[in-house]
């Protein structure tokens, strides 16, 4: 056997052997997460913990349904820490990053809970919802984007999403019964908030973006922001 055929069965070994390390990690935090979390937040802990889907990339073309009973979604607004903000549900997330020029809020929920948890969440903080410069959308799930247009009609906040993303929107013909945001912003380049800089660009399927404050990058797609209320990617916060 050669030094090459050496080196090389050597690395296959290695390779196997840290993915079967990296595996039986994952199974350990998955068996703390369900054990921790017991019957709290079971929305998120059935989709991360218990039966992860597969995330497609299409969108489907529906009709949104009947809105569900208010206890089922509602959430009480918070402060995080320092200018970031919680608007969400008890599912779905909307945050809100307060900057020298406007608020950054980054996704909008449903149609039918957007009103009440972003806009009245952000009066119950007393933060004018007015004052939303930009609205960024991580994808164009009808959780994620119900909210956008409400957001551009009334307060005429810009609406920044991937271009893909746009496309699907004005190519939907079932999807939008209230009405579609119109195409603003493509998340492709970067952008300045007052001391936030922005970077974002589409990738799988969803907004990569970053935000530089006080001297830090602050990172994430599917990480912190984008994903459930409770926010873990299948593979770890992505910062």
């Amino acid at each position: 056997m050669t030094n090459t055929a050496i080196a090389i069965l050597a690395s296959v070994c290695a390779v196997h052997a840290f993915a079967q390390h990296s595996s039986d990690t994952v199974d350990t935090h998955l068996v703390a997460a369900r054990t921790a979390a017991g019957f709290d937040f079971t929305g998120a802990l059935a989709r991360l913990c218990v039966a992860p889907a597969l995330v497609s990339s299409g969108v489907r073309d529906r009709a949104p349904g009947p809105a569900p009973a208010r206890a089922t979604w509602y959430a009480e607004p918070a402060k995080v820490f320092d200018n970031l903000y919680f608007v969400g549900s008890k599912i779905h997330s909307s945050w809100a990053l307060t900057t020298s020029e406007g608020i950054i809020l980054i996704d909008t929920l449903f149609t039918y809970n957007s009103e009440e948890e972003i806009v009245g969440g952000l009066k119950k903080l007393g933060l004018d919802p007015a004052t939303v410069k930009y609205v960024i959308i991580s994808h164009a799930h009808s959780d994620h984007v119900g909210g956008a247009k409400l957001m551009q009609d009334r307060f005429a906040s810009h609406i920044v999403m991937g271009g893909p993303d746009w496309d699907s929107i004005e190519k939907s013909v079932n999807g939008y019964p209230q009405g579609k945001p119109k195409r603003d912003i493509v998340a492709d380049d970067g952008r300045h908030f007052g001391n936030h800089h922005y970077d974002a660009g589409a990738y799988t399927g969803h907004v990569v973006y970053a935000f530089h404050s006080e001297g830090q990058w602050h990172a994430a797609q599917r990480g912190l922001f984008g994903r459930h209320g409770v926010q873990f990617s299948r593979h770890g916060i992505e910062f």
